[in-house]
């Protein structure tokens, strides 16, 4: 899911909100990674800082898992992955 951050329409609480009423157990936020540009993806820095607020928020919503995410983009072989580093500093 993309969160205002990125390309989406709705807050990390709002979007988390909407899910818990749905019935769901869990969320992933997965906003756009700094190689798609056109679509606001996060810099390293913005990343580490969005995933501090997903930790945050998620920490605080109760009857549902907020989970943080990268959306990955697979380019041609020779190209490299859209795989933002500090995605890979923590887990799920």
């Amino acid at each position: 899911m993309h969160t205002v951050e990125t390309d989406g329409r709705n807050t990390i609480e709002e979007m988390a909100e909407a899910a818990r009423e749905r019935g769901y157990e869990y969320m992933a936020i997965t906003d756009h990674s700094k190689n798609l540009a056109f679509a606001n993806g996060l810099t390293d820095e913005r990343a580490l800082a969005h995933i501090e607020k997903i930790r945050a928020i998620g920490k605080k919503m109760k009857g549902i898992r907020v989970l943080a995410g990268s959306k990955s983009t697979f380019w041609a072989m020779a190209r490299s992955i859209s795989r933002t580093p500090c995605w890979n500093r923590w887990i799920l």
